[in-house]
């Protein structure tokens, strides 16, 4: 029963943050929150347009040398600049676009946090009320910044991994084909068997990777409590200083404070091992995902029915194939901190939402 009350909160608390936040789309930030927004998602179409171009690439330039093509190398070498630099170019726009939007986001998000703060005096009831809602001014600096910043990341994430997933998911199966296997008397035909084989790698990598990493949510979030209550000791002992000093309470304080980042650090030790299983996790699966398709393909090259370039070819989409499904998992700590944020957030404005119903 417990464990469903404390769910429910988490859910509520969520939801009220997506409530104000939501409001920069809605209302706040006008036709600028939606031009911002197409502009990023633009920008990633024409990443995706890239990226398959450099993927045909790889193609051309690996049977140029597997023919011994000199004229078909040179203007293979001549191209890849070119394309090289619109990717960095378009990368750099990327980049810009997305931070832009957290800005103007953080900026709109931050006037109404502070309006709803600063009306009636709400800054000092707040110190008279029960609820979640301690050291306001680190959950209107640190996790509001957070709060917003992990959203944008993650949806551009997460459309850029869809779409790639979907065209070169098409790139594995035309270049793949079947796969002819001889059992006993017959053959065994396996259509789109990189497609399939790109499929199950997923799963086991990712399936691992959520198995070692369920637990970030509860970890993440019980570490930036820790820190929130540390840093709220130091601020109560700067604060209430002369009367500490008077009264000679120096060393009851010093073991608060010791108490308190002994906690710290015990939290921060929770994070760095699930950091440590993820990342032998996300090791292991980068490094044999380009080495798996070559693999694969190499009976169908040995026996003249694929060329060099689109085993290569056939590698490159492997390796984007398995970055798109795997975004996900590989970005699931960062998930965690944003849900920690996002709640201490809602909680302040939650707190606010009593004192304004209250007045």
């Amino acid at each position: 029963m417990a464990e469903d009350d404390d769910q429910q909160t988490r859910q509520y608390l969520l939801a009220r943050f997506w409530e104000a936040s939501l409001g920069f789309w809605r209302k706040g930030g006008g036709r600028t929150a939606w031009l911002r927004t197409l502009t990023v998602i633009t920008i990633a179409l024409v990443n995706l347009g890239l990226q398959y171009r450099l993927n045909v690439w790889h193609r051309a330039m690996f049977d140029a040398l597997d023919q011994r093509d000199g004229s078909g190398v040179l203007y293979q070498s001549m191209i890849f600049f070119p394309l090289i630099l619109a990717s960095v170019s378009v990368a750099a726009a990327a980049t810009y676009a997305k931070l832009t939007l957290q800005r103007r986001w953080r900026d709109w998000l931050n006037a109404h946090v502070l309006d709803q703060w600063l009306t009636s005096g709400r800054y000092y009831q707040l110190n008279l009320v029960p609820g979640d809602h301690s050291n306001p001014e680190y959950r209107m600096a640190d996790d509001l910044r957070l709060s917003v910043d992990a959203p944008v990341e993650f949806a551009v994430g997460v459309f850029s991994a869809v779409i790639s997933a979907i065209t070169f998911i098409g790139v594995l199966w035309f270049i793949g084909g079947e796969l002819a296997i001889p059992v006993g008397g017959t053959t065994v035909l396996i259509p789109g068997f990189l497609v399939i084989a790109a499929f199950i790698y997923a799963v086991l990598a990712s399936g691992a990777m959520v198995s070692i990493a369920r637990g970030f949510v509860v970890v993440a979030e019980n570490k930036n409590q820790a820190e929130a209550e540390y840093r709220y000791a130091l601020t109560r002992l700067r604060e209430n200083g002369e009367s500490i000093a008077l009264l000679g309470g120096e060393d009851e304080e010093r073991a608060g404070l010791d108490a308190a980042f002994t906690t710290v650090r015990k939290r921060w030790r929770e994070l760095m091992m699930q950091y440590i299983r993820t990342t032998i996790v996300s090791q292991t699966s980068s490094g044999l995902a380009p080495i798996i398709p070559i693999l694969l393909c190499a009976p169908k090259y040995v026996a003249g029915t694929m060329t060099l370039g689109e085993v290569m070819q056939a590698a490159s989409a492997f390796v984007i194939v398995q970055v798109a499904f795997n975004w996900l998992v590989e970005n699931y700590p960062r998930l965690a901190d944003w849900t920690a944020s996002a709640r201490r957030l809602a909680s302040l404005l939650v707190s606010l939402d009593r004192l304004e119903r209250a007045s």
